[in-house]
């Protein structure tokens, strides 16, 4: 392919890798800029009209007359000219400009593997303002999976600090790309389109049809060694990965690392989930000794956290054990943890617990930089709940009465109340799996599943709001009621150990559901008849 190299005096411009260079100084220009630049350079003497420039460059679309004044504006000062006595670019007043500069245009043809290019100023990886904590291994994996993949994609629930394991992926490897790590934000977005005309921006490409931009941006990502980080892609996983693997498929050596709460479900794509900081380990005697508190990373997370807004704070022996319990209530979720660390600032740490029994209204904060969604736990979950389909935000809801993890036909048993059959309720449950709302618990075979505390405790005001609760729970212990009696047929058949472990596993939830039933009608009904057998 060529490609044209300008000379102009002292300025030289290559067109290929999107340099500007004056005096042996490069100079940054932006996208548009650049693509303004070109286009004047292609045409030397000639009139290029403002209409000229707003099709070839802008498709005429969202464009005032200012942006393309500002820009001239910048190419004079980019070349060191004087809009007063021109020497590069003339205006025509109520026509358009003209380069009138020296020109010496050399054609190139460009080798096999192109030299290198590096992301605008629009797609660079954003500075490091705080260390990332406790996600060393995370980052171990990710470097392991790109070594035979081509794209992850990073899954988890909001608030698990996804993007700044990108980030920070991505800085720590940035050195093996020597055609950058472009980073893009699609959170802003509504469609995968709004993404593809990013990009395109990004690479100097006027506006056009996905198909037109698809078969233009592919050459020039062909061979080029870059990673892509592309950060919540949740609103439009699907659509995003079918814009992905066109992509791919035209390149041979980009690679994509997203994050999402549910996947992008392309061909090739690798998945890696996330979990939340490791808690500290408790003891025989159920305690936590020091040196496993202090090697928590959701508790370094907190520590380090509350060291920001109090300098002076350190882990003790008085307040050692309420800061793992602190960090147990909130799952060790990353931002529930950065949350409660800037309340530090006035309250104890035994006044931080005792309030995290209202914690959607306690974990909130306004620090600048914190994404909106973020800027409370609340905000956070109901972002991740409109990412459900109507039948899986009304299931998860019903979900919250499980105190600990349930399998998959304690949920089919539970679901048949709403009206689903047994196909209906696996699939809504992958479903919330999928969307990193629902989390499969380690340990257990067959798999059970379980809620993040903070998310049980949103589903919870769900089901309250939706006047559901009584129904459901009334639902939950009519299921133990039946578990209790399978169970005692279990027990007269020889299965005693596996009937007591099984509600080991489940003595929270039973605990619940037997509260609850003392002080309903329905409830005591079904224990005295579950009594009587």
């Amino acid at each position: 392919m060529e490609s044209s190299t300008y000379r102009c005096g002292d300025v030289e411009i290559d067109s290929a890798n999107r340099r500007f260079t004056r005096a042996s100084h490069e100079i940054t220009l932006e996208p548009k800029l650049f693509a303004v630049v070109l286009q004047l350079l292609a045409n030397p003497g000639m009139l290029v009209t403002r209409n000229d420039l707003l099709d070839s460059i802008w498709g005429h679309r969202y464009v005032t007359a200012s942006t393309l004044n500002r820009l001239i504006a910048l190419a004079r000062r980019a070349f060191g000219d004087d809009s007063d006595e021109p020497r590069f670019i003339q205006t025509v007043h109520g026509a358009g400009y003209r380069y009138i500069g020296p020109i010496n245009r050399a054609e190139t043809v460009r080798a096999t593997r192109p030299a290198r290019f590096v992301p605008p100023s629009i797609a660079r990886l954003p500075a490091r303002v705080e260390a990332l904590i406790g996600r060393e291994s995370e980052l171990a994996q990710l470097a392991a999976l790109f070594a035979s993949n081509r794209a992850v994609t990073l899954l988890g629930t909001g608030g698990l600090g996804k993007t700044q394991c990108a980030l920070e992926f991505g800085r720590r490897v940035e050195t093996q790309f020597p055609d950058g790590v472009w980073f893009f934000d699609l959170a802003p977005m509504k469609e995968g389109e709004d993404w593809l005309r990013a990009l395109a921006d990004a690479l100097s490409i006027p506006p056009g049809p996905r198909a037109e931009l698809l078969a233009k941006i592919s050459p020039l990502l062909h061979s080029r060694r870059a990673l892509f980080v592309i950060d919540n892609c949740d609103r439009i996983a699907a659509d995003i990965g079918t814009i992905l693997i066109e992509i791919l498929r035209a390149t041979d050596l980009l690679k994509i690392l997203a994050t999402s709460q549910a996947p992008l479900n392309f061909k090739g794509e690798q998945l890696m989930r996330m979990s939340p900081l490791a808690l500290p380990r408790l003891d025989e005697a159920g305690k936590v000794g020091p040196q496993e508190l202090a090697a928590s990373p959701a508790v370094r997370m907190l520590l380090t956290r509350i060291q920001s807004v109090q300098p002076g704070f350190g882990l003790n022996a008085t307040n050692g054990a309420t800061m793992a319990e602190i960090c147990r209530r909130l799952d060790g979720l990353p931002l529930a943890l950065e949350l409660a660390a800037a309340r530090f600032n006035l309250l104890s740490p035994e006044q931080v617990l005792q309030r995290l029994d209202q914690r959607f209204r306690f974990l909130s904060s306004r620090v600048a930089g914190r994404e909106s969604r973020h800027l409370s736990l609340l905000t956070m979950l109901e972002w991740s709940f409109s990412l459900l389909s109507v039948e899986e935000r009304r299931l998860l809801s019903w979900f919250g009465i499980f105190v600990q993890a349930w399998t998959v036909e304690s949920a089919i048993e539970l679901g048949s109340s709403l009206d689903h059959d047994s196909e209906a309720i696996v699939d809504l449950l992958m479903g919330l799996v999928n969307k990193s709302l629902v989390s499969v618990a380690a340990g257990f075979t067959p798999p059970r599943y379980v809620l993040l505390e903070s998310v049980r405790e949103y589903a919870l005001t769900r089901l309250r709001a939706a006047a559901e609760e009584e129904r459901a729970r009334e639902a939950h212990l009519a299921l133990l009621a039946r578990t209790a009696r399978a169970a005692q047929h279990d027990q007269v058949s020889g299965k005693l150990r596996a009937t007591v472990e099984r509600f080991m596993h489940e003595r929270g939830s039973i605990i619940g559901a037997l509260e609850h039933g003392l002080t309903c009608e329905v409830g005591r009904t079904l224990l005295c008849r579950s009594s009587a057998r």
